[in-house]
């Protein structure tokens, strides 16, 4: 069998085997750059005057391309900057996120297109139409689903900022927080044991301790000479507890604190005394979800109703009543999935606990891999191409 036969074989299977996850457009992606590539082979046995520039802004033109259709449909490459995901991610890991899982969300303007917002970035005839939608939100066919315990990177709701958290819990899902721990429609969150949370760690020797702690590379806020506030894994926990220099180790939890409210914090007509560790039940919303409006439901919703579903203008609160428009709203069905966000480092992030789960559309894709890592101890050889659980 010659190689040209091999060759058209290997594509051919290369562009069918998307259609068996009901990914055309990854298949229609592919015909484009083989058939990109084929050109730029043909003008290589091209022998003319002039070829060799042709060929050259062909080769320039088509990396463009690639670089590009990579980035808006494939993968990116986020640094973390924040301790929120430790112990999982760290700071300094440069993390590789792929977008074909839960499929590609299309840009909505043309300042997400890689080198081609440089065109826009430059035309003074933009100049301050960088946050516009110029396009309605498409998301392109995946290969799978959002998972409980995905560590997904999204735009934040309200900031103009890129995150990275795990998601806990789904649309639909009724999240519970009790003294830390999280619950998922009534059962314990599966990877609560790899979270670090809080404990009070007496000890009978806080010099010999500090130098544990260092050893461990673990900071904590010291209480008293001999009680010291350290966030652990399960794990860390135990091992830390056999130690003879620990007298006793208990869980911190924080109460309600007036002054640092959670989501979804006042209502007109309630207020939920929650905190980051006793949380809901709260009933993370999905497509076609319907609710009555009432006091308890306008203090869990009200601010996704208005703010995150687009109903900005015409949602309005008349003497302590809820009207759509010119009429009393008193039910109303959701227009968007949502998910609730959670970084690993419990009482270091910043969170859905504080402004509420995110919707499908601001999901950008899942990281997977940390491709290196780079902090102010150095290279760290041991996260290279390290998988992320």
């Amino acid at each position: 069998m010659g190689t040209r036969v091999i060759i058209f074989i290997a594509a051919f299977i290369l562009i069918l085997l998307p259609t068996f996850f009901n990914l055309i457009w990854l298949s229609g992606l592919l015909i484009g750059l083989i058939s990109y590539g084929l050109i730029l082979f043909g003008l290589s046995k091209v022998r003319f005057g002039g070829i060799k520039v042709i060929r050259s802004v062909f080769l320039i033109f088509g990396i463009v391309i690639i670089s590009v259709a990579v980035r808006v449909y494939g993968f990116e490459v986020y640094a973390i900057p924040t301790p929120s995901m430790e112990k999982t991610i760290l700071v300094g890991d440069k993390v590789l996120v792929s977008k074909l899982k839960h499929g590609p969300s299309l840009p909505r303007s043309p300042f997400e297109i890689p080198w081609v917002n440089l065109l826009f970035y430059f035309n003074e005839a933009y100049a301050g139409t960088e946050d516009s939608v110029f396009w309605d939100y498409q998301r392109l066919e995946g290969f799978g689903q959002i998972k409980r315990g995905d560590v997904l990177v999204f735009d934040h709701p309200r900031w103009n900022q890129v995150f990275i958290k795990r998601c806990v819990a789904l649309p639909g899902d009724t999240l519970e927080i009790r003294d830390g721990l999280v619950y998922i429609n009534g059962n314990r969150y599966k990877d609560e044991d790899k979270i670090r949370r809080p404990w009070r760690i007496q000890v009978n020797d806080p010099n010999r301790f500090r130098q544990i702690m260092r050893e461990d590379k673990v900071w904590g806020k010291w209480e008293k000479h001999n009680v010291v506030e350290i966030s652990l894994t399960e794990d860390q926990m135990q091992e830390y507890a056999t130690y003879d220099v620990v007298d006793f180790i208990e869980p911190k939890s924080l109460p309600y604190d007036p002054n640092h409210e959670v989501f979804p914090g006042r209502s007109y007509y309630h207020h939920s005394k929650w905190s980051i560790d006793n949380y809901g039940p709260y009933v993370v919303p999905y497509q076609g979800m319907k609710i009555d409006l009432n006091a308890i439901t306008d203090n869990h919703y009200w601010f996704m109703i208005k703010y995150r579903e687009g109903n900005t203008e015409s949602l309005n609160v008349r003497d302590g009543v809820l009207y759509f428009g010119d009429t009393i709203a008193t039910t109303y069905e959701f227009k968007k999935d949502y998910y609730f966000m959670m970084g690993d480092n419990r009482h270091d992030s910043n969170d859905s606990r504080y402004w509420g789960p995110i919707q499908e559309d601001m999901i950008i894709g899942v990281a997977n891999t940390i491709l290196f890592s780079n902090n102010k101890e150095g290279f760290q050889w041991g996260r290279v191409f390290k998988n992320i659980n």
